[in-house]
Parts: C-alpha cells; sequence; structure tokens
C-alpha cells in the first residue's frame, strides 16, 4: 500500500495578476513530470460539473469513476460530460453513511467504490464560508458549508487513496487565523499521511501542535523549525533534523512512505489469534517482522545504528508482523501494523550459518526479529547489515592473526569483500 500523498498550494507568492515593470520579459517555463503508466482511478467528490475532473483527464493523471454531487442539474451535467462514471446525486455524508454501513449500492442498484478501489480523492469542499468575498460568512449557512471539509477529511480516513487532492480559495489558509488549516493538517497526519507541499509564500509560517507535549508535530514554511544550522567549511548552511540529525539538503534523505492498508496497533496486532498460538508463558512475544520501515516523528527513514534511540528518541515502525516460526518474508499472511513501538533496543541475535545476521528490535510489548525491509528502507537496512558483516570479519580476523598489522587486516577485507 502506497502513502496518501496530499499535494497543498499554499497562496501565491503575491497579489494580483504580476504585472510589473519587468512582467513582460520574464520567460514561462514549463515543469517536467515523470511519465504516467495508466490513469489513477478517481472519485470526485462535490463534482459539479465536472472542471477538476477535467483537468485531471486531460493531464492523463486520472480517470473519474465515481463522482458524488447534490445539485440534481450539476450532476446531470457531470454525467454528460463523462457518461463512463458512475454519478451519485446525494449528499456526502449520506453517501459515506451508507458505505460505512455495509451497503454496496445505493437504491437504484450503483455500485458504491470500495476500499482500494480509490486511488485519487479529489474534492473541492463549498469554499463560500471561506471566501474574503463573502460579507456573511460568520452566519449559520457558512459555518454548515465550512464543516463539509470534516466529510471530505472523512472519506480520505474511509477509502485511504494514494493520493488525495483538497481544492479550495486562497482563503482557506489564512481562515480564523489558520486555524482550520492546522486541524486539517493534523487530521490527514493522524491517517499516516504524507505531505507533499508547494507554498509560494515562505515568509508565512504554518504551525501544527498536538495537544500531548511528548506526541506533536511542526510543519513550517522553512526547515528552521524542525532542525538545527551548522555552518559548514564552505560557509553553507548545513540544515540537520532535530531527531535523527540527518542532513535536510540531502539528496541520500528518505521519507517514511506510510502505513500498509488496514494497518492496526501494536496491541491489537499481538492478541491476533495466528500469533497468540507460538507465545511462551511468561516472556515478551516473539514475532517477525517484513516489509518494514523505521522512521522518526519527523517521516525520516532512519538507521538503528546512530544513536538516536540512546537518546531517547521515539522509533516507530510500520509493517507486517508474523509468526516467529515463519520462513516466508512476504507480505501474505502477515498482520499490517502501524506505530509500532517505540523501540526500546535494537540487537543482533548471531549468525545463520552464513553471512545473515539475526538482527531485531525490542518495544514495550513484544521482540521482533528481521525479515526483509520494505523497498524504501532497503539501502539503510542493508547498510547496516553490511557494517554488522564488515565488525564480524574484523573480530574474527583479530582473533584468528593476533599479530596481524593493520595492512593485513585491509587486505583481507579487499580480498574477503
Amino acid at each position: 500500500m502506497e502513502p496518501i500523498r496530499i499535494f497543498s498550494n499554499l497562496g501565491d507568492a503575491g497579489k494580483g495578476g504580476g504585472k510589473g515593470k519587468n512582467a513582460g520579459n520574464k520567460k514561462e517555463t514549463i515543469p517536467t513530470y515523470p511519465n504516467i503508466s495508466r490513469p489513477l482511478k478517481c472519485l470526485d467528490v462535490f463534482a459539479g460539473c465536472g472542471g477538476l475532473s477535467e483537468g485531471l483527464h486531460q493531464s492523463g493523471v486520472a480517470v473519474t469513476k465515481w463522482a458524488i454531487e447534490k445539485v440534481d442539474t450539476a450532476a446531470s451535467a457531470f454525467k454528460l460530460n463523462n457518461p463512463d462514471c458512475t454519478v451519485f446525486t446525494d449528499d456526502c455524508n449520506n453517501f459515506l453513511k451508507e458505505v460505512m454501513s455495509g451497503e454496496k449500492t445505493d437504491k437504484l442498484g450503483r455500485k458504491y467504490p470500495l476500499k482500494g478501489e480509490v486511488e485519487l480523492l479529489v474534492g473541492g469542499p463549498p469554499c463560500q464560508g471561506f471566501s474574503g468575498m463573502n460579507r456573511f460568512n460568520s452566519r449559520e449557512y457558512s459555518k454548515f458549508k465550512n464543516s463539509l471539509i470534516v466529510s471530505y477529511l472523512s472519506f480520505c480516513d474511509y477509502y485511504r487513496p494514494r493520493f488525495f487532492i483538497l481544492e479550495n480559495v486562497r482563503n482557506f489558509v489564512s481562515f480564523k487565523r489558520s486555524m482550520v488549516l492546522k486541524l486539517t493538517l493534523r487530521c490527514l497526519l493522524k491517517m499516516g499521511t504524507r505531505i507533499l507541499r508547494k507554498r509560494n509564500q515562505p515568509d508565512k509560517k504554518v504551525k501544527i501542535e498536538d495537544d500531548d507535549d511528548d506526541d506533536y508535530v511542526k510543519l513550517t514554511k522553512t526547515v528552521k523549525r524542525m532542525s538545527g544550522k551548522v555552518k559548514q567549511e564552505n560557509g553553507s548552511v548545513l540544515v540537520r533534523c532535530k531527531i535523527c540529525r540527518q542532513n535536510l539538503n540531502s539528496p541520500d534523505l528518505l521519507m517514511f512512505e506510510g502505513h500498509p492498508h488496514n494497518a492496526v496497533e501494536e496491541c491489537v496486532a499481538l492478541a491476533d489469534p495466528k500469533l497468540v498460538e507460538s507465545y511462551d508463558t511468561g516472556q515478551l512475544p516473539q514475532n517477525k517482522l517484513t516489509h518494514f520501515s523505521i522512521y522518526d516523528d519527523n517521516g525520516h527513514l532512519c538507521p538503528l545504528d546512530t544513536g538516536i534511540i540512546e537518546k531517547n528518541h521515539k522509533l516507530k515502525v510500520s509493517g507486517y508482523i508474523k509468526g516467529v516460526t515463519e520462513s516466508d518474508p512476504s507480505i501474505e499472511g502477515g498482520i499490517a501494523v502501524k506505530e509500532l513501538g517505540p523501540i526500546l533496543q535494537w540487537w543482533i541475535g548471531g549468525y545463520d550459518g552464513g553471512h545473515t545476521a539475526l538482527a531485531g528490535l525490542s518495544t514495550d510489548s513484544g521482540e521482533y526479529f528481521f525479515m526483509e525491509p520494505s523497498p524504501e528502507y532497503r539501502p539503510i537496512m542493508s547498510a547496516l547489515l553490511e557494517k554488522i558483516y564488515l565488525g564480524k570479519m574484523v573480530i574474527e580476523f583479530l582473533i584468528k592473526e593476533e599479530n596481524a598489522s593493520f595492512e593485513d587486516l585491509l587486505n583481507h577485507i579487499q580480498i574477503t569483500v
């Protein structure tokens, strides 16, 4: 399951159309984007006549399979523009209520989209309450319109699409001193999403804080809020994450891409009957982890051997739990887990008779042997296992050759590796 990505364009660089003295001298640059192998299956909420969907169709990004529009005339227009799309003329709250109650079709027999089918969720919740052009945006009707933001977020929470687009007016960013934006981003982060932000006003800062002092998330227009700055020898500024101390400007920095579909908390996963059968009474449960990623609170994928855990920073795991007797590293039969941890320690339990270390980690609730890392975490895990193997080789060589020189050791490593 790939993460939900949220693309947000939070305001333009300035007001007006940019008709300054030098406006005519600027050359328009056309950005390049990666090729798309096939269009994403899209659900359009608050669809209207289909303007947003049409743009996605023309770009080749998506094909709208389902649409929701309450106004009959607008829904009819959408259907005329998109004859192959299933258009539901209904209130989005009624639609979601039916789906969550287990209904497979509406009253007309049209099939609702199932979990896992929606790859792209798009929508522009009514903007009248946020618009600066509306002199009456503090009245009850506008407040009701604004509440549909929450309905739209509920669609995201239920369907967990690969990608999610929320379109709204510019004033959405600053409305109520950015409180609506902050709460929206907080909800998305709580769902385990990764937010890719495109913001054209670097002077405006957005801060999102959790009520729990030990578990907070801060998003800003600059990385200064969540990092320290160190001057390098050439005078440039090295910006590091305050938790994992990785260089935030490095092209090698890897980001956590989200939890697996239908992932549950560690305590729920450990109570699964498939795992309980193998537990020894009086000991911490022992299981295996496969397709796992290890990340910090800022969403950076983190190695285990850099002292982060020893400094009492929280590292958590996302992936699949399998029984301790399992040998198949695939996700088949595994239990999807999210926010496993925090990690108390990691360890090496020897070797499997070859070059592969039997490594694992411990939490308050259990012990876990590593199987296969996720594709995103594989480069980090491979580097760690290589270090472990080199350390083993060095120790074995020095035990065997007590009088060996440093050059002898280097020669042995070059020959062996």
